[in-house]
């Protein structure tokens, strides 16, 4: 669709310089319609080609250590005499 947008407006653009008298708000509606669906072609090229793969989510290592923590160990547990 918008490529047949672009085609629709381009061919407008034409038509509003041509008649007499010039109608130049219908040409800068045209135009402004243009560069609207230029854009939203390049975003739809860019998303569709532009990107080589989706991002991995992140996967946590199976061999990541237990976190440690802050309770004591039994050779702190005793005091020393």
């Amino acid at each position: 669709m918008t490529v047949a947008l672009c085609f629709y407006s381009m061919l407008f653009m034409r038509f509003a310089v041509q008649v007499k008298p010039k109608n130049r708000l219908l040409f800068a509606c045209h135009f402004a319609n243009e560069c609207a669906q230029l854009v939203q072609l390049a975003r739809f090229l860019n998303y569709k080609y532009g990107t080589p793969q989706p991002m991995k989510q992140y996967q946590v290592p199976s061999t990541a250590s237990i976190p440690k923590t802050n309770t004591p160990t039994s050779a702190q547990l005793t005091r020393p005499t």
